[in-house]
C-alpha cells in the first residue's frame, strides 16, 4: 500500500494540467478511469459480443429448430407407449419438451460461443475485486502519511477531500447516477423493454397457473435490488470520505456513459434488424402478389389457300 501511495503522488505531481486545477482529484479520477478502460471495459464489451451472439443466432436457430423438436418428442412419447390422462400426457409433454429445448440451447451457446453463465458474471467477477481495492486504497490515502497532503485541497463541495461532503451533494449525485445507470434502457428501448417484462409476466402466470414452478427473468429481480442499492449507496457515500466519494462517482459516471453507448448501438441495432424484417416481409408479398405468366402454346401458321 506504501509504494502505490508513493506512486499515486508522484501522479497527481507530474500530470500535465494547469496549476490552478486540483492535482490530488484530477489524479483520482484519471487513475478511475484509466483503471475501468483496462480492467473492466474489455470485459463488458466481451460480455456484450455474447449477448449479440445469443440474440442473432443462437435465438433464431432455436426458433427455427422448435417445430421439428416438438414433433420429435411426440413421436417419442408415443413410440414408449406413455400412457394417462389428457392432462397429465399435457404436462408430461411440457416438461420433457421444456427439456429438450434447454439441451438445445445449452448447444448452441457452446456452438456460438455464448456461455450465459459467463455473460452475467464476467463484468461482475472483473469490477467488484477492482471497486472494493480502489475504495481501500482511496480510504487509506485519507489518513497518515497522505492525509497532510491531500487534506489541504478542495473540491466542488468537498471543503478538504479528506473528509466526507458537509452538504451530501456528491453522495446524492452518486445515488442519481447509479439509478440513472439503472433506467437506461427504459429510456433508449421502452417498448422492447416493456415487451420482454410482459412476456416474462405471462410466463411466470401460466406456470403458476398449471401449478409449476417459474422464476422471473433476472432483469426483472435485478432491477428492484439495483434501484434499492442505489439509496443505500448514498448513505454508505455520505459517511466515506472525500477522496472514496471522488472514486465512486468517477466510477458511476464512467457506468452511466459505458452503459449508453451500448443501449445506443443495441438500439440502432434493433432498428436495422426491424428493417430488414420489414424489408423481407414487404419482399415475400411482392412476390406473391405478382401473378405468375400463364404459358402459351406456339401458335402454327395457317396456310394459304390456293
Amino acid at each position: 500500500m506504501a509504494g502505490a501511495g508513493e506512486a499515486f503522488l508522484d501522479l497527481a505531481l507530474a500530470l500535465p494540467i494547469p496549476p490552478d486545477w486540483p492535482k490530488y482529484t484530477t489524479a483520482i479520477i484519471v487513475t478511475t478511469v484509466a483503471s475501468r478502460l483496462m480492467f473492466t471495459l474489455p470485459f463488458s464489451v466481451m460480455a456484450r459480443r455474447r449477448n449479440i451472439r445469443v440474440d442473432e443466432l443462437v435465438e433464431p436457430e432455436l426458433k427455427a429448430a422448435s417445430k421439428d423438436l416438438q414433433k420429435e418428442e411426440n413421436l417419442k412419447m408415443i413410440a414408449e407407449g406413455v400412457r394417462g390422462t389428457q392432462e397429465q400426457l399435457n404436462k408430461m409433454y411440457r416438461e420433457r419438451f421444456k427439456k429438450t429445448m434447454q439441451e438445445k440451447r445449452k448447444e448452441l451457446m457452446k456452438k456460438h460461443n455464448a456461455s450465459s453463465g459467463l455473460t452475467t458474471t464476467l463484468p461482475a467477477l472483473t469490477q467488484l475485486p477492482l471497486f472494493f481495492g480502489m475504495s481501500a486504497f482511496f480510504a487509506r490515502l485519507s489518513y497518515a502519511p497522505y492525509a497532510g497532503l491531500l487534506d489541504t485541497e478542495s473540491f466542488f463541495t468537498l471543503s478538504s477531500i479528506t473528509h466526507a461532503d458537509p452538504t451530501a451533494t456528491i453522495p446524492v449525485l452518486l445515488g442519481f447516477i447509479t439509478l440513472a445507470n439503472t433506467e437506461s434502457a427504459n429510456w433508449f428501448m421502452p417498448d422492447r423493454v416493456k415487451a420482454a417484462d410482459e412476456r416474462d409476466r405471462k410466463r411466470v402466470a401460466d406456470a403458476v397457473a398449471r401449478k409449476e414452478f417459474a422464476v422471473p427473468a433476472i432483469n426483472r429481480l435485478m432491477r428492484p435490488a439495483m434501484r434499492m442499492g442505489a439509496i443505500v449507496r448514498i448513505v454508505v457515500a455520505m459517511i466515506a470520505p472525500g477522496t472514496v466519494q471522488i472514486y465512486w462517482l468517477t466510477s458511476a459516471a464512467f457506468g452511466l456513459l459505458q452503459t449508453w453507448v451500448f443501449d445506443f448501438m443495441d438500439k440502432r441495432r434493433y432498428a436495422r434488424k426491424a428493417a430488414r424484417k420489414l424489408a423481407e416481409a414487404a419482399s415475400v408479398e411482392v412476390a406473391s402478389s405478382t401473378p405468375s405468366p400463364t404459358p402459351t402454346s406456339p401458335s402454327t401458321p395457317k396456310r394459304k389457300r390456293k
